[in-house]
């Protein structure tokens, strides 16, 4: 009877344990390697936030990324590498100069990115997946822009 009365109280603890336990805080990511989340493209320039209505990506080497806000296309980053189904990359931007590896962007009326770091996921169900590891230069009119805070969250590709 005393085993019995052990067992069930163990048993009672450990529940007790997982019940009162914690919920992960870790971002669940689909099977295919990207958080999951709605579609969305968003960064800011000089601390102000700017998200865009549409995003697309596509095209071999080099790859298109596309950021479109009230039917203008805003953002757009050239990646000179092909992108395959499961596998992440970073690219660093190399100014007006477009070398294997790296990535050529510009955002309109504020200019080229000149200096930072992409990092790129491509999930293998063909969503693309990334955030700016750094903040962005872009020289505008002689002053200089920083773009910080990107992500790019499931794009759909175009192509």
């Amino acid at each position: 009877m005393k085993k019995i009365n052990l067992f069930v109280t163990a048993i009672s603890i450990l529940f007790v344990i997982v019940s009162c336990s914690k919920e992960s805080t870790t971002p669940t990511t689909s099977s295919a390697g990207c958080a999951t989340g709605a579609e969305s493209m968003s960064y800011k320039v000089d601390g102000v936030l700017q998200t865009m209505d549409t995003m697309y990506y596509g095209g071999a080497n080099p790859c298109r990324i596309v950021g479109i806000s009230k039917g203008v296309e805003v953002f757009k980053i050239y990646v000179f590498s092909t992108l395959t189904k499961g596998t992440s990359k970073t690219f660093y931007f190399a100014g007006p100069r477009s070398t294997a590896d790296s990535a050529l962007g510009s955002l309109q009326s504020v200019g080229l990115i000149e200096s930072g770091a992409l990092d790129i996921t491509i999930s293998s169900d063909d969503k693309l997946c990334g955030s700016f590891s750094g903040p962005l230069k872009v020289t505008s009119n002689g002053s200089i822009k920083q773009i910080t805070e990107g992500k790019l969250v499931n794009i759909d590709s175009k192509y």
